[in-house]
């Protein structure tokens, strides 16, 4: 009995404490799941929108082969050929150029195709990852200027944006121009404040990376992204102006000439006089044309079916402008006719604008079922918007380098696309390149709005502590009992 009595009570002792470690192991834990992401906002976006995407991603890779639209497929088409070395009419075609267009994110897809053989996920995970740095570097750029918890806000209503989620998770090029443009603006904020040599050299070469990658997604973003570099270095450099805005200018210069735009993007601004050809290509059979197509039998003749076949609207659109202004544009009737084409510009303007920012409305749900998803998605955006504007009013006169250049390629961006778009489709996918902009300018206006109540807060606890401290010394000195 008493061997029995003892080992009971070395039980009981042995085991009282290890049920004490569990639940302080338990305690550590979930305070340490509530703290990571304030603790590591930028870590724990990148996670948590990497694992969304990624989920999304093998669905659509079981249930749909990978693919949900004729972009994604045609993409997936060519590089899969690319892999298999099935390349022998791509001249004939003109896929080499279109290839070297979207180099920047068909060749690393093509690269693990022909390592790995054709399964359309491996494209998917780089687009997975692109998105997710996207929203990380989101994250970073607002917890610059604001605290972790508006800097994490940012960053998570990017993660969990629906369209960031969707374009993401297939294999389109979106996700790749929205990490370089997000990354442009980490590493030009950085160089616009360096002032030694080396950094100086770290910075070039960094940005040139960037910009040729992203001159072989979208020229005509990679002409926005110089202007607004160049006036961002301008008006923000602490040292070395003169010799990083040549920089940004040479690049500007030099890297459109491996996409054929000319020096300068020449043939970008060349397009700028047929923008009312380009809607009326892009508003040609869509069901979501943005009212009537305007009659430019210019980019009718020389529209081609078989490259229609193979790239998107506003590509082909753009592409066969180009090659119009290219070969046939003569300077006597590009003056003659620039005055009414750029009336008309700024007439569609305003039009394009809301296209960009407020659209699809209410009244626009019936033009297709698809519209609903699209309008569901305001619930997140419009609260960004208003945030963002928040944000540009409070850092008005505090800028830095990198809210300088997020505004300059936001506003840029949205002018470009407003002036070009001819059907909601379109510009729905191209609305991706503003959101990361308009996250930052809403993270710092989230945290303007949160700074600016726990002042009133505290404010008001301790008016109301001195308040019931008067109520008990008048009462006191009245002979009654103090205020509850």
């Amino acid at each position: 009995m008493a061997n029995q009595d003892l080992s009971r009570l070395r039980s009981t002792v042995t085991t009282v404490p290890q049920w004490q470690c569990m639940e302080s192991a338990l305690r550590i834990s979930r305070s340490t799941l509530i703290r990571f992401p304030l603790a590591n906002p930028t870590s724990f976006v990148l996670i948590a929108a990497f694992a969304i995407r990624f989920s999304v991603a093998v669905t659509i890779a079981v249930t749909s082969d990978g693919t949900l639209f004729p972009d994604d497929d045609g993409y997936l088409t060519i590089a899969g050929r690319f892999a298999s070395g099935d390349t022998e009419n791509w001249d004939e075609f003109g896929t080499w150029g279109l290839w070297n267009n979207n180099a920047g994110f068909l060749l690393p897809i093509g690269i693990l195709f022909r390592l790995f053989g054709f399964h359309p996920l491996l494209g998917q995970t780089l687009s997975v990852l692109a998105g997710a740095i996207t929203a990380a570097a989101v994250t970073a750029l607002v917890h610059r200027h604001t605290s972790a918890t508006a800097a994490l806000c940012a960053g998570l209503s990017v993660a969990v944006f629906p369209s960031q989620i969707l374009w993401s998770s297939l294999v389109l090029k979106d996700s790749f121009s929205w990490m370089a443009l997000t990354l442009l603006a980490v590493i030009l904020g950085w160089w616009a404040q360096k002032t030694s040599i080396l950094n100086y050299a770290i910075g070039f070469l960094a940005l040139s990376c960037l910009m040729f990658f992203l001159v072989h997604l979208r020229s005509h973003t990679f002409t926005t992204v110089c202007i607004a570099a160049i006036i961002t270095l301008v008006s923000t450099a602490k040292s070395q102006r003169t010799a990083k805005v040549v920089a940004v200018m040479l690049l500007l210069a030099v890297l459109p000439l491996t996409v054929n735009a000319g020096i300068f993007s020449r043939t970008t601004f060349a397009a700028t006089g047929h923008l009312g050809g380009i809607r009326s290509n892009m508003a040609a059979h869509a069901r979501t044309a943005i009212g009537a197509p305007s009659q430019v039998e210019e980019a009718r003749e020389i529209a081609r079916p078989e490259e229609a076949r193979e790239i998107a609207r506003l590509e082909e659109a753009l592409k066969e402008a180009l090659k119009e202004a290219r070969e046939i544009a003569r300077p006597e009737e590009a003056i003659a006719t620039s005055a009414p084409s750029a009336v008309a510009d700024l007439l569609y303007l305003p039009t394009g604008l809301r296209v960009m920012l407020l659209d699809p409305l209410p009244n626009h749900l019936d033009k297709s079922s698809n519209m609903k998803y699209a309008f569901a998605e305001h619930l997140l955006w419009y609260p960004l918007l208003l945030l963002g504007l928040i944000g540009m009013v409070v850092r008005r006169k505090s800028l830095t380098p990198e809210i300088v250049f997020t505004l300059l390629v936001t506003g840029g961006l949205t002018t470009m696309w407003a002036l070009v778009e001819g059907n909601f489709g379109t510009a729905y996918r191209h609305r991706g390149e503003l959101v990361w902009g308009v996250a930052v300018l809403a993270g710092i206006g989230l945290d303007h709005l949160l700074n600016n109540r726990r002042p009133y807060s505290r404010d008001r606890k301790q008016d109301s502590l001195g308040r019931q401290s008067g109520d008990t010394q008048q009462s006191s000195g009245m002979g009654m009992p103090p205020a509850p």
